[in-house]
This record gives C-alpha cells, sequence and structure tokens, in this order.
C-alpha cells in the first residue's frame, strides 16, 4: 500500500525494554485509552506532503524521519477527511518543527499539575484539531497513542512487519 501525505503511523510495543517501560507508564498514568488491536501502541508520527519522510515527534522535538530504512513493526491507518484537513495538519507540523516537548509535561499533565500537547500521540491529535478535523473528541486531557488508534475517524490501511 502507497503511503500519503497525512497517514498517521503508530508503533507498537515491540517488547524492547524502552517500549515496555512506555508501556507501562501509559497504564500508570490512566491513559491506556479503548484499544482497537491486540498491542500497545508506544510511538506516532505522521506522514509528510513527502511521501519518504514523516514527521517523527521524538524527544526533545518533532523532526523528519526517512520512512523506507524503518525496520521497525509498524501500523498506518488513514485519517477520513479531505486532503485540505491532512495539508492543514502537516503544515500545523511544519509551524512546530524544533518546538521543544517534555516527557514529564506529558506525565504531570496526567497528574492535573500542567497540560501539554507536545509529545508524539497529542502532537498528532492537535495538528488534525488545528486543521479542523479533529480525531478524539476531547481536548481537556493528553491522548495517548492508543486512544489515538482507536479514533473511529481513521481507516486501517495496512500492518507492517520487518524481519
Amino acid at each position: 500500500m502507497e503511503l500519503k501525505a497525512g497517514d498517521i503511523i503508530f508503533y507498537p510495543d515491540d517488547g524492547t525494554w524502552k517500549r515496555t517501560i512506555f508501556t507501562r507508564l501509559q497504564e500508570w498514568f490512566g491513559q491506556m485509552g479503548k484499544m482497537s488491536r491486540a498491542t500497545s501502541m508506544t510511538h506516532v508520527g505522521m506522514v509528510s506532503t513527502e511521501p519518504d519522510l514523516m514527521i517523527d515527534m521524538k524527544w526533545p522535538r518533532p523532526h523528519f524521519s526517512f520512512i523506507a530504512g524503518d525496520q521497525r513493526k509498524r501500523i498506518v491507518m488513514r485519517p477520513r477527511c479531505d486532503d485540505v484537513f491532512k495539508t492543514r495538519a502537516i503544515y500545523w507540523f511544519y509551524f512546530n518543527i524544533g518546538e521543544r516537548y517534555s516527557f514529564w509535561d506529558m506525565a504531570l499533565g496526567n497528574l492535573g499539575v500542567t497540560m501539554s500537547y507536545k509529545f508524539c500521540s497529542g502532537m498528532v491529535d492537535r495538528a488534525f484539531k488545528e486543521a479542523g478535523f479533529p480525531l478524539t473528541p476531547v481536548d481537556d486531557h493528553i491522548v495517548s497513542p492508543n486512544e489515538l488508534v482507536s479514533s473511529d475517524k481513521m481507516d486501517f490501511i495496512e500492518e507492517v512487519s520487518h524481519g
């Protein structure tokens, strides 16, 4: 399947210690959301206007990553909206490339201390909200990768397994 601009790429827990810790932290912070798949999602990225580039939200700031060399297992979902909304979401990211985000903002936000969307699933969710096509209905909490993958406003496109 050909990736298209605005497709959302989810990465499930692959059993590595970093991903397993992230999955456990999601559970601890109460972010597990309704899961539509058996595995926990631990990371999210979005396909850029260039189909071989992903806007990747890895600490400490969003940046671009090449998709072709990525050997991790991934699930691709496509928002059910006109391309204009996807383009707006992508350009929202372009204007936020380089903005720092913090794992602790995410953690503390779930404890009611501060609110931040500047991490992987929060950035994707916010980009589509800013574009006028919200993927999740609530704007007053931090959206986990599991909650985002369960959105009823996206279609499953493919699952890619390497190795």
